[in-house]
C-alpha cells in the first residue's frame, strides 16, 4: 500500500552545481532537493511522495495551495516529493516507517477519466464495490523498495511500456457472466468509458473463450483518457496481467502474454524481454527514458519490471500486488512533460 506521507530517514546530502541554498538530499530511493542546512545525514523528515495533495487548511502547507505535489527539476536535478522536519506533526511519539498519511489528512490526486460524448464518471451513478478478491492493479515506485531490490540483483526481468490511461480489471463468474471495474469500483452501468472501452476492445467476446474465474488486467487508452497521448480514433485496452483461474495468482509475464496473444488480445509492449535487474537508481531512471512503442513522438510514461519467473517476497508493507517482485519506474522526462 502507498504511503504518502511517512517518516523516513535523510541518507545522503550532496551539493548541486551552482547553488548556495539548496542540496540534494536522498531519501530511500528519492532524490528531494532540500533546503541547505535543514537537515542532517541521519536526521528523520516528514516525506510527501508525488500526486499528495496537502490540506491547504494547514499553515504549514499553505504554500502548496491545495496543489498536487509533482516532480521538479533544478539546478539540473530530479526532485521527487517535499520533505518537512517532525516538527510539522502533532506532538507525539514517531518511529521511521510510520506511516501520516491520514494523520496529515493527505489526499492521493487521480487523473480525471471523462467519458466523451456522456457524462462524467461522477454524476448520479450506481456505486458497486471493488472485488475484494481481486488485488489492485497499483504498483510501487521503485525508490521506495530499493533497499529490497538489492537482494534480487542479477535476476532476470520482463521491462514492459507503462502506458498512460486508466487501469481496468475483467473477470468472468462462476456462472461465466462477464465483469469491468475500473481502479477502485466495478461498473455496472454499459455506458460508461470502461465498459464501452471494453466493447469497443472486445474484450467480453474474447473472454468467452478463457475459463471461468479468469482475472485481466490491462491499461484503457483512448479518446478522452489522460490527453489520448496515442493519438487514437477508437478505444484500446492493453492487457499486462493474467490471473489463473485454478490457483488463483499471476501467470509469469512471459507466459501470460504469450497466453494472451495466442487468445486475441493486445498486450502492453515489451521494452526488453531479457533484462538483469540492478538497483541503482540512475540507472534505472535512464531505464524508464525513451519514446512509447504506440505513439514515437511521445514520452513513455515509464516501465514496469517483473522478473521472467515470479518472485514471491516477504511484503509486511503491501508494497508488492499480491506479494508477487514487480515494480515501476516512471520516466521524468514524461512527469515534467517536456519534449
Amino acid at each position: 500500500m502507498r504511503q504518502l506521507a511517512s517518516i523516513k530517514t535523510i541518507r545522503e546530502l550532496n551539493p548541486i552545481t551552482g547553488a548556495d541554498k539548496i542540496e540534494r538530499a536522498v531519501i530511500d530511493g528519492y532524490d528531494c532537493v532540500v533546503k541547505k542546512g535543514q537537515f542532517n545525514v541521519g536526521d528523520p523528515c516528514v516525506y510527501f511522495e508525488n500526486d499528495s495533495i496537502l490540506p491547504k487548511d494547514n499553515p504549514e502547507f499553505a504554500f502548496l495551495e491545495g496543489k498536487r505535489i509533482r516532480i521538479k527539476r533544478l539546478r539540473g536535478v530530479y526532485s521527487y516529493g517535499i520533505a518537512f522536519p517532525l516538527t510539522i506533526l502533532p506532538n507525539g511519539t514517531y518511529n521511521v516507517g510510520d506511516d501520516v498519511t491520514e494523520l496529515l489528512k493527505v489526499e492521493k490526486w487521480e487523473p480525471e477519466v471523462i467519458a466523451v460524448g456522456n457524462r462524467r464518471q461522477n454524476d448520479n451513478l450506481i456505486r458497486v464495490p471493488y472485488p475484494s478478491w481481486i488485488p489492485k492493479t497499483d504498483e510501487t515506485r521503485f525508490q521506495t523498495i530499493i533497499d529490497v531490490l538489492k537482494d534480487y540483483e542479477g535476476v532476470e526481468c520482463v521491462v514492459t511500456e507503462k502506458l498512460d490511461g486508466t487501469s481496468t480489471t475483467h473477470w468472468l463468474d462462476d456462472e461465466g457472466k462477464y465483469h469491468v471495474a475500473s481502479r477502485n469500483r466495478e461498473i455496472v452501468d454499459e455506458s460508461e468509458i470502461f465498459y464501452r472501452g471494453a466493447l469497443a476492445a472486445n474484450i467480453p467476446e474474447l473472454m468467452k473463450k478463457l475459463p471461468r474465474g479468469t482475472v485481466l488486467q490491462g491499461e484503457l487508452i483512448g479518446p478522452g483518457i489522460a490527453g489520448n497521448k496515442y493519438n487514437l480514433d477508437k478505444f484500446k485496452i492493453y492487457m499486462f496481467n493474467l490471473r489463473s483461474s485454478i490457483n488463483k495468482k499471476f501467470v509469469n509475464p512471459v507466459d501470460s502474454a504469450s497466453f494472451l496473444r495466442a487468445n486475441g488480445f493486445d498486450v502492453v509492449p515489451i521494452v526488453h524481454e531479457k533484462w538483469r535487474l540492478v538497483a541503482d537508481k540512475d540507472k534505472l531512471l535512464e531505464l524508464s527514458m525513451g519514446k512509447s512503442k504506440l505513439n514515437p513522438k511521445q514520452h513513455r510514461e515509464g516501465i514496469v519490471i517483473r522478473p521472467v519467473e515470479d518472485i514471491y517476497v516477504e511484503d509486511l508493507k503491501g508494497w508488492f500486488v499480491d506479494g508477487r517482485l514487480s515494480f515501476k519506474v516512471i520516466n521524468p522526462k514524461f512527469e515534467l512533460g517536456v519534449n
